[in-house]
């Protein structure tokens, strides 16, 4: 490291001393950006991340779970190897978003059961219980023996609750794969034409998706921290949100909602 340091002042001092080494002086800049970074955040150097800048690794820094943070970092050589070939210490090709997207591959599989399903936390089924009295049905839920939804009526899997008709008070937690728009746009349908009275829903956080922009005109809960789904040893790797659907013009009901979601986190309404 010694003779890098020399090296890059000498060249600094005089870009003309050598014309063919820009490659290595951005690989020497790139680790004094890295470290710079990690000094002024108080994170000791031996945290600094497969040689990328700072910018580009602070992602991977920021991942809490050991687990998924080793996962990530190997994804992340193996890309380093395939797009720097020659063994340079990095190449420009790699962005954020690419090591964004690695980890959110790993947490994916890290947490993510074969069946996409995330079993609800009891002090959530608590509070549902005490907005609705009772689940009249849980439209993607497991049988009575193995639910952790204490409804009066479950649709499994194998019976597809996207085709039948959702009565009464509902409680959604959807699969939470690529299919979750299709139950959130469900729960709408029956909500709007009078089948569910009441509904509440727990989905991840994705305000950034369509589906989430067309059913925050309901009241929703942003959950504080992560929760900790039941059949998962570690805090999910993303936030979540509880949605209250009411019936129309009931202000008993949004108002209950808000007194015992408040517990959880902060209340919305869009206006």
């Amino acid at each position: 490291m010694t003779r890098c340091v020399e090296f890059y002042t000498r060249w600094k001092k005089d870009p003309n001393w050598c014309h063919k080494c820009g490659d290595a002086v951005r690989q020497i800049e790139s680790y004094i950006d890295l470290v710079d970074g990690l000094e002024k955040r108080g994170i000791p150097q031996e945290t600094t991340i497969v040689g990328l800048p700072e910018g580009v690794a602070r992602p991977l820094i920021a991942i809490q779970d050991e687990e998924i943070k080793e996962n990530a970092i190997r994804h992340v050589e193996n890309l380093l190897k395939r797009e720097t070939p020659t063994g340079g210490a990095y190449n420009e090709k790699i962005t954020k978003g690419d090591v964004e997207q690695i980890i959110q591959k790993v947490s994916n599989v890290h947490f993510m059961s074969e069946t996409e399903e995330w079993y609800t936390p009891k002090e959530i089924i608590d509070s549902v219980l005490e907005v609705l009295g009772e689940i009249d049905l849980d439209p993607c839920g497991n049988n009575k023996s193995q639910s952790t939804v204490p409804a009066n009526k479950y649709f499994t899997k194998e019976e597809d609750g996207l085709t039948k008709s959702w009565d009464g008070t509902v409680y959604m937690n959807p699969p939470y794969g690529g299919e979750i728009k299709d139950w959130v746009i469900k729960l709408l349908d029956e909500w709007e034409s009078g089948n569910t009275i009441e509904a509440i829903a727990l989905v991840p956080a994705r305000t950034d998706t369509d589906w989430f922009y067309r059913i925050d005109a309901h009241p929703w809960c942003a959950i504080r921290g992560r929760l900790k789904f039941s059949n998962h040893k570690n805090s999910a790797p993303f936030p979540s949100a509880v949605f209250y659907l009411g019936s129309e013009g009931d202000i008993e009901g949004i108002e209950r909602f808000f007194k015992v979601f408040s517990k959880h986190g902060t209340i919305f309404q869009r206006m």
